[in-house]
């Protein structure tokens, strides 16, 4: 299906910009996508469904404010310096100011553009495009101030999830033949120096994240929730592979912190932190959680943690040493009938500050 004109939009300005002093404590604005269909009950009691409302919103000090009022929005993604926001709206690239204003469309046509994220130097947007006409994705790039896309990998092959080094100069991504098993791959920005990172055809190599030189992904199976997984560290060659985390069900690598050097992964209903050299420990159990996902403040001290239940969703803010909430960013309710039926985006962005 073609994708839609994007429509107008409202949004309310926020300045996310904080002091250097409150910088270590907050870490910057949480940004995250949430849409609500609305089902107002009508005269026979039946619900009646209305237009979806939602779009980007900011938590920052405990207030809430939305940053755009299309209910397509999602997966934000923030520059380095926490100034910028790229964000997907409706299968096109967009980037804006952190307090939602300067709204500009990067991409368009018919094919589903996702998953963007900022250079490190802030000056392009790196992005995973899916044409209508085949299963694959290729990554592609596009200037951060509008332009015409570069292709960067374009094989018979899927290739997707890809993260930046630290200092720009490299990408990591999952490079997955068809009916094949995905390897690591790198590349650099300007499309140069492809090479295969790892080489494992009887299973899946998959989610890797920079830890500084470090590159740490995982490997298993990435089919089912329930399909074991472990996670593994490598150099930026692919050498000296070694596993941090065992394989076991439902194990799944969400964030990286480089100043902690400390890893985040998800357990059946939990989340658990492991610093390199330390042991792994959990710091929060979901005793109802049917799934969960969190990211790393910039200062690697607190978790956006996203647990998704039965009967709705809630996005937590927890103290990383020990797990303790201490806030309630948001929640979504599932229930059918009655007044909303709201979702949590699972892409959340926390604003790096300096």
């Amino acid at each position: 299906m073609f994708k839609k004109i994007a429509i107008s939009v409202l949004f309310a300005l926020l300045a996310l910009a904080v002091p250097a002093a409150a910088s270590a404590a907050s870490g910057g604005a949480i940004v995250f996508s949430r849409m609500t269909d609305r089902l107002p009950l009508g005269a026979d009691g039946e619900p009646v469904p209305e237009p979806p409302v939602g779009g980007l919103f900011a938590f920052k000090h405990g207030d809430t404010i939305q940053l755009t009022e299309d209910p397509a929005d999602r997966e934000p993604s923030f520059s380095a310096d926490g100034r910028k926001i790229a964000f997907v709206r409706k299968g096109d690239i967009w980037v804006m100011r952190a307090d939602g204003s300067g709204q500009l469309q990067l991409t368009s046509g018919s094919a589903i553009d996702s998953r963007p994220l900022v250079s490190p130097n802030g000056r392009y947007v790196l992005f995973q495009r899916r044409e209508l006409s085949r299963s694959g994705r290729d990554l592609y790039t596009v200037d951060i101030r509008g332009g015409a896309e570069r292709l960067l990998t374009g094989t018979p092959a899927d290739e997707h999830y890809a993260a930046f080094s630290p200092d720009g100069r490299q990408i990591v991504y999952v490079r997955k033949s068809k009916g094949g098993r995905g390897d690591i791959w790198s590349i650099r920005p300007s499309g140069i120096d492809v090479h295969r990172l790892t080489r494992t055809p009887r299973i899946n190599d998959f989610s890797p994240h920079y830890l500084g030189k470090t590159i740490v992904f995982s490997r298993g199976s990435n089919w089912g929730r329930k399909d074991p997984a472990g996670i593994y560290a490598m150099d930026r060659r692919g050498r000296h592979v070694r596993k941090l985390i065992a394989r076991a069900p439902s194990i799944r690598l969400e964030d990286v912190n480089a100043r902690t050097r400390t890893i985040l992964f998800c357990r059946p209903r939990g989340l658990w932190v492991k610093q390199f050299g330390g042991q792994s420990r959990r710091i929060v159990n979901f005793s109802k959680g049917e799934s969960t996902a969190g990211v790393f403040s910039p200062n690697g001290r607190r978790i956006a943690a996203l647990n998704g239940e039965l009967w709705g969703q809630s996005l937590w803010v927890l103290n990383a040493a020990n797990g303790r909430r201490l806030a309630t960013v948001t929640s979504a309710s599932n229930m059918e009938g009655g007044e909303s039926n709201g979702t949590i985006g699972r892409v959340v962005a926390w604003q790096p500050v300096s």
